[in-house]
């Protein structure tokens, strides 16, 4: 047996990056998720709530192996992961002999049993020899463990030969071919490759703002609206665009960017990481078009896979000609959760189940409760299933009517924005922004705001829209609970303040609300202003510029009937 050294400082893990890059090398499987700068980066941004666990295997004087573990505890009880669970698409040990640096590892985690309550191999790919390296040791030691299959991956496979590669395409269908000639038929269409990390940082807080917006209404909610995620994805760039690892493509018409992927481009495999589309062109496919115009070009470039990533999507079935499995090996350190964990795999088993854990809606709310399981554990779980629950009973919305007497705060620009008044001529814009698509309900509701004189501004910080709102005149319905509002001719009320995801509390909601007070002030206007009644927060940032409140508008439905 060949010895292993616990490493758990972060000095012991950085001394490690040479044998880390030459272990890799002489590895079966290697992937950018296993590379010392992804996990190194990874570990700088989330490891604070984690304790390192690295082991390394060495035979006489010389590395033969390396497992990249952490120690997390959840609810009391201390699991041992791979670090970067859940954000690697994949896991692995590292070096060339599987088998000896398995068994080295799993013997000095089970003499030192009390240092763990159960280890959680995940994301272990089906091509890695470790699946079954661990299961014959595991067997082989009596380990109480189980292990299963926990999602698919997809990928496009290029086998058609090296003097086929520049003339390589993709069959287009009929709706495809329809969106691709509306876009070209306006300002024509673009893939745009973004490898210099300054170029990648600027484009980022449009890619994360698109994203967010798609997913801000959605169950699980948008992954950059976590701070910690986009300090993640900013940290990649600058570990791994100096190498030519990473890249942001963007499909763009014109000037105009229609959807965004972030992706790792990592010895001829493109792993595609993250995918954004700009929602106000969301029914003519532009994410598609991109993933379409990018494996042509892809494979034309030399490169043999594209891999779609893990977990089901509508658009891969599109593209992908092959698919494989990824494990989970679970090894328990007493015989009461493995025998819990073994009643509910045979619950799972069952057909009925079976079938509705296969249900996509199933699927929606499972990844609902582990996003929020990880954000606020247990009572995280719960609080999300009574508001759904509640929501679906009894929705009541209370909004407060707020006056403006006298300012407290006056407009002072900032030499890092610039505000602009924006009209019916850039809906795109607003669509992008807002998140709503042409033609939707909002369309035609922002529509008739500017045909009822509505005006829209928004604060661009480094070219980046940072926050919208609307001084509205007449009737408006407030949004924030649906109620008519007649306004008379000497008042306006200020509508639709949103600020992005990226840049909240950053004082832009307050900054756009001084300009426009201001303008309004100059028109003689008597200024207005919503706000939920339990926002707290926004009623405060209210008050601080002047505001106070003056009237209250309630609406009640109880089982889809309007009673207030």
């Amino acid at each position: 047996m060949a010895d292993v050294i616990k490493i758990d400082s972060l000095e012991g893990f950085e001394k490690l990056m040479p044998v880390w890059s030459e272990l890799l090398e002489r590895s079966d499987f290697d992937s950018i998720f296993i590379t010392y700068e992804w996990l190194h980066t990874w570990w700088q941004v989330y490891g604070g709530s984690h304790d390192l666990f690295i082991l390394a295997v060495k035979d006489s004087d010389s590395f033969i192996g390396l497992a990249p573990l952490m120690r997390t505890n959840y609810g009391g009880k201390k699991i041992i992961q791979f670090i970067g669970t859940p954000n690697a698409d994949y896991c692995d040990f590292i070096g060339t002999n599987k088998n000896i640096i398995i068994s080295s590892v799993l013997s000095f985690l089970k003499q030192h049993i009390l240092d763990w309550d159960s280890i959680e191999f995940s994301q272990i790919p089906e091509e890695s020899i470790s699946r079954t390296a661990l299961e014959s040791y595991a067997r082989q030691e009596n380990m109480l463990f189980r292990m299963k299959v926990i999602e698919t991956c997809y990928a496009f496979k290029y086998d058609g030969g090296e003097e086929k590669r520049k003339d390589f395409s993709l069959k287009r269908g009929t709706s495809l071919k329809r969106f691709i000639n509306f876009f070209e038929k306006m300002d024509g269409l673009g893939l745009e490759h973004y490898r210099d990390a300054n170029q990648i940082a600027e484009m980022l807080p449009q890619f994360y703002h698109s994203h967010s917006v798609r997913w801000k209404d959605r169950l699980v909610g948008g992954k950059f609206e976590s701070r910690e995620n986009r300090q993640f994805h900013d940290a990649l760039v600058k570990a791994l665009a100096p190498k030519v690892i990473l890249r942001l493509i963007v499909l763009n018409h014109g000037n105009t960017p229609l959807a965004y992927l972030y992706a790792f481009d990592y010895k001829k495999r493109l792993n595609l990481y993250n995918i954004a589309t700009e929602s106000y062109y969301e029914k003519k496919s532009a994410g598609v078009i991109l993933l379409h115009l990018l494996t042509e070009q892809t494979v034309r470039e030399g490169h043999d896979v594209i891999d779609f990533s893990r977990g089901e999507g509508g658009h891969k079935e599109r593209f992908v000609n092959s698919s494989s499995n990824n494990y989970q090996i679970k090894i328990y350190s007493s015989r009461r959760p493995y025998s819990a964990a073994g009643f509910y795999d045979g619950i799972k088993k069952n057909r009925i189940i079976r079938k509705l854990i296969e249900n996509h809606r199933t699927k929606t709310l499972k990844a609902a409760f582990s996003a929020h399981y990880h954000r606020g554990g247990l009572g995280g779980i719960i609080e999300l299933g009574l508001k759904k629950l509640f929501k679906s009973i009894i929705d009541y919305r209370s909004v407060r009517i707020f006056g403006l007497e006298k300012a407290v705060r006056t407009f002072e620009a900032r030499d890092d924005t610039r505000i602009e008044h924006l009209g019916p001529e850039n809906i795109e814009t607003i669509g992008s922004f807002l998140g709503f698509a042409m033609d939707s309900d909002k369309y035609r509701a922002i529509m008739d705001r500017f045909s009822n004189g509505g005006e829209c501004y928004i604060v661009r910080h480094s070219d980046t829209i940072a926050c919208m709102g609307w001084a509205v005149f007449g009737r408006e319905v407030i949004p924030e609970c649906e109620c008519k509002i007649d306004l008379a001719a000497d008042e306006v009320i200020l509508s639709d303040f949103f600020t992005s995801p990226i840049f909240r509390g950053r004082g832009f909601f307050a900054y756009l609300s001084a300009f426009v007070i201001e303008q309004m002030a100059s028109r003689n206007k008597k200024v207005l202003a919503p706000c939920f009644s339990h926002d707290l927060k926004s009623q405060k940032t209210l008050e601080k510029i002047g505001f106070s409140p003056i009237s209250k508008l309630q609406r009640l439905d109880i089982l889809g009937i309007r009673l207030i």
